[in-house]
């Protein structure tokens, strides 16, 4: 147990949503009345600490040893928040075991757990990650790279923050010159590389992006075709067999991914198409539209994220189902008598 902490839930990760054991994963928890695959109510944290979001600890099983959390978004007032958290390692065949604790009168754990941008909350993303783009903010026109590489963003006028996202909140691109400019170039060009974004599309524009580089051979990994496919512009045509419903309230999760050699796209976590085509990316970059401007997402768009290895067929399912809360269950809570008791018993 943790010590000098009051209160905790414990969550179990089951093995039937992860295909391979995975080290290092970013899992989200969301609290809420209805939370994890067994819908779970764990209002309680909110009772017992309210706005206080930073008074919590998430362990592995032993109970003592923190992970990391970034604080995506907190809402005391409707009892919802969402939590990503990075496990060292994550079981395929057996049950993996968390606490989540929290007490009112703890100090803040500003060390394990942080809000977007600090030291905590950068620790979640390993250092293949390139970005990480919540859209979690709701005023002004900065949009905030999570990782430690700080490759934040500008958006248009054109773009509307605070829309409800697929997590916590998004942002809502026009048609017509909505966009997220970068406000610098990634880091180097990129031979192995993955683009995820989750979207909500209301129509088809024609062409969209909803991610794109200006120097790399891929120049447009993430996009939307007129068919409404998804897909990476290429000599081939590489796009998903699967489309966009365009009905304003399906939320697809979109990822391309080459590993040196071919080029994917997946839709939903599944792997649905391949050219064999080695592509790179790299240079200025931009959400909802094209570096050059000219074909513009409709619709929202939410969890982008830039790696810069080809991620595994496996960590991009488990992301899709981290993401749906398709992975964890929560029991209920215990107070420090009890399971200070149990852990005696055990």
């Amino acid at each position: 147990m943790l010590s000098g902490w009051n209160k905790r839930v414990k969550i179990i990760i089951g093995p039937a949503n992860i295909d391979e054991d995975l080290t290092d994963f970013p899992v989200l928890l969301y609290l809420s009345s209805s939370s994890g695959t067994n819908n779970k109510d764990v209002v309680c944290v909110f009772n017992e600490i309210g706005a206080n979001r930073k008074k919590i600890a998430v362990t592995t099983s032993d109970g003592t040893t923190q992970c990391y959390v970034e604080i995506e978004r907190w809402d005391e007032v409707a009892e919802k928040a969402w939590l990503w958290v990075k496990i060292p390692s994550i079981s395929s065949v057996v049950d993996t075991i968390l606490y989540l604790y929290y007490d009112s009168l703890q100090a803040d754990n500003a060390t394990y757990v942080g809000d977007p941008t600090s030291a905590a909350a950068q620790n979640v993303w390993d250092a293949d990650f390139v970005a990480v783009y919540h859209f979690y903010e709701t005023t002004g026109t900065a949009i905030h790279d999570s990782t430690s590489n700080s490759l934040h963003g500008t958006k248009t006028a054109q773009c509307t923050l605070g829309s409800t996202g697929v997590v916590g909140k998004c942002v809502d691109n026009d048609p017509s010159t909505g966009s997220i400019d970068g406000d610098g170039n990634l880091p180097a060009t990129y031979s192995t590389w993955t683009v995820e974004a989750w979207a909500q599309l209301d129509a088809t524009p024609g062409w969209g992006d909803l991610w794109a580089d200006s120097t790399g051979t891929e120049m447009y990994p993430a996009q939307i075709w007129d068919a409404g496919q998804y897909g990476a512009y290429s000599s081939s045509q590489l796009r998903t067999t699967s489309t966009f419903p365009e009905d304003g309230t399906t939320w697809n999760y979109c990822v391309t991914k080459c590993d040196g050699v071919d080029t994917f796209v997946f839709w939903d976590g599944d792997q649905e198409n391949t050219n064999g085509e080695n592509r790179t990316i790299g240079g200025s970059w931009a959400i909802g539209d094209r570096t050059a401007s000219g074909e513009e997402a409709d619709g929202r768009i939410d969890e982008v994220r830039i790696s810069k290895i080809a991620r595994p067929n496996h960590w991009i399912k488990a992301t899709y189902n981290t993401v749906k809360d398709n992975v964890a269950s929560y029991a209920d809570e215990q107070e420090s008598g009890t399971y200070q008791r149990l852990t005696k018993i055990t």
